[in-house]
């Protein structure tokens, strides 16, 4: 499989040095505001990679993340004339990657973001105002401080990112959108990039917002 990742130039000069780069250290999720919904989500999702292609190689790693379609299947690549591939006046690289199938793991980009912000992953309204019920009447509150004290309501909000995997998933168009696989973002996570894996780089600055 052909995927995209966006590294800094400090990685890629790591990954020409040593041969190989892991993900990130655990210490990434505490570089944001509110960071346990972040861990929960890595976390979440390093099982779920276990679970679907192999065992996590470090226990202090999170994964590598790629790009299968960046906009859609008319736009998989990256375009470096956009913002927000990394800091703003950073320097990085744009790899093209040849992955086997069975090494990454792909998800819906916008829909991750559920997980990000421990949000329960409902396919319509009428589904999340129920769940939403159900958190009421229990005393707990959909905008918690922390993971919900309750195990069954937190397990229920982690199963309900499954959907992310779910590719040919048509959402409810008056809540999250209809947009067919060939419509969607989607992203990749897989444990290791080896050097000989890469098949094209491209050096870039990342831009400012508003910059083109």
């Amino acid at each position: 499989m052909l995927i995209w990742t966006i590294q800094s130039f400090q990685v890629w000069e790591k990954l020409q040095r040593d041969g190989f780069i892991y993900g990130p250290g655990s210490d990434l999720a505490g570089l944001v505001d509110e960071s346990w919904r972040w861990q929960t989500a890595y976390e979440w999702m390093c099982e779920q990679m276990e679970r679907r292609i192999g065992t996590r190689p470090m226990p202090n790693k999170y994964p590598l993340w790629a790009w299968s379609q960046w906009r859609d299947a008319a736009h998989r690549k990256p375009d470096l004339r956009s913002s927000g591939h990394l800091a703003p006046g950073t320097r990085g690289v744009r790899l093209a990657c040849e992955i086997a199938d069975d090494q990454i793991l792909l998800s819906d980009f916008m829909l991750w973001h559920h997980a990000l912000n421990y949000w329960y992953l409902s396919l319509s309204q009428a589904e999340d105002e129920a769940f939403e019920a159900e958190l009421a009447l229990c005393g707990l509150t959909r905008t918690p401080s922390g993971p919900l004290s309750h195990p069954v309501f937190h397990q229920r909000v982690l199963d309900s990112w499954q959907r992310i995997f779910d590719l040919e998933l048509v959402g409810d168009p008056d809540w999250f959108g209809e947009e067919t696989r060939e419509e969607k973002a989607i992203q990749g996570t897989f444990w290791r990039l080896s050097l000989d894996q890469v098949q094209e780089v491209t050096v870039f600055t990342s831009r400012r917002p508003g910059v083109r």
